[in-house]
């Protein structure tokens, strides 16, 4: 079911989508959920304190919030819980190049490194491949959150030397 706050839940949640249909009556509401998180400069403005009220908005926009409904229990499975996947995942889409194509377009030749936690959609980036012309596309091994150590390392120590991290753990 969808709603347990794990964040390795990301990628069940983009296999979920191939079992759902993107509602367009919701699409519009799931672009706003997502515009409501802003970046500021180097702060991060509405995250956790707007997760609650922007969830119970979206919720209450498209049809489905019921007077019962609890952020930390309410779960939607079944065909409910893969349109919300799908829709979720083409209004992240939509955003995510909203925001972006001013740079795609300006910036046409040069090659695409993305970052950060949204930068492990595979299906955004299977749709990046695809509509650029050249198809150019960068994802570091160490894209989410988990880099930032190793990306303030490597700015401190400065190497002269490639480093590669791609598995830099225990033996597996």
């Amino acid at each position: 079911p969808l709603n347990i706050g794990n964040l390795v839940y990301a990628g069940k949640l983009m296999g979920l989508c191939a079992y759902g249909k993107v509602n367009d009556v919701w699409l519009p509401h799931f672009e706003t959920f997502y515009k409501r998180f802003k970046y500021d400069g180097d702060s991060y403005k509405g995250g956790a304190e707007t997760r609650v009220s922007a969830t119970l908005e979206l919720f209450k926009a498209i049809g489905i919030w019921e007077e019962s409904f609890d952020h930390e229990t309410t779960r939607y499975d079944g065909q409910i819980s893969w349109d919300i996947a799908a829709t979720s995942q083409q209004a992240f889409e939509n955003v995510f190049m909203e925001l972006a194509q001013p740079y795609l377009t300006k910036y046409k030749d040069y090659p695409v490194c993305l970052s950060g936690g949204c930068a492990l959609n595979v299906i955004l980036n299977a749709r990046l491949a695809n509509e650029l012309p050249h198809g150019n596309i960068f994802v570091p091994p160490n894209t989410n959150d988990c880099g930032i150590a190793v990306g303030g390392l490597l700015e401190y120590l400065r190497p002269t030397q490639q480093v590669d991290l791609t598995y830099s753990g225990l033996p597996i």
